[in-house]
């Protein structure tokens, strides 16, 4: 048995190169953007400067509000249902085509500055 783990665990490992092309994940990682979100408005970010607020906000999908900013995203909806909506998230700059990882993007909501834009 000991011998069936160690070999599962090693198909399982992922290279650097392989890591560094890994983007998104699913519904907790969705829970964290959304908190990011509100963190953004309820701090004065720009997204309240742009009008977001925490009752329209409400009315969209994460994927609609990263839209605004360049960001297609296919996200999770966060909502802890025992994965029935668990996607792989990925999100990808719409202007550079470049796969962005999700702090990136956590990041991004945070502060407004794309930090993958050199």
């Amino acid at each position: 048995m000991e011998e069936n783990k160690n070999k599962i665990a090693e198909v399982e490992k992922l290279s650097d190169e392989e890591l560094e092309n890994v983007a998104g994940g699913t519904d907790i990682e969705a829970v964290e953007l959304w908190g990011a979100v509100g963190e953004n408005i309820n701090n004065g970010g720009f997204l309240k400067k742009d009008g977001w607020n925490n009752f329209n906000v409400g009315f969209y999908t994460l994927a609609g509000i990263l839209d605004d900013y360049g960001i297609e995203a296919n996200v999770s909806r966060g909502t802890f249902n025992l994965g029935l909506d668990s996607v792989n998230n990925t999100y990808r700059d719409m202007k550079t085509g470049q796969f962005l990882l999700h702090k990136e993007v956590v990041d991004f909501v945070k502060t407004g500055k794309k930090s993958w834009i050199k």
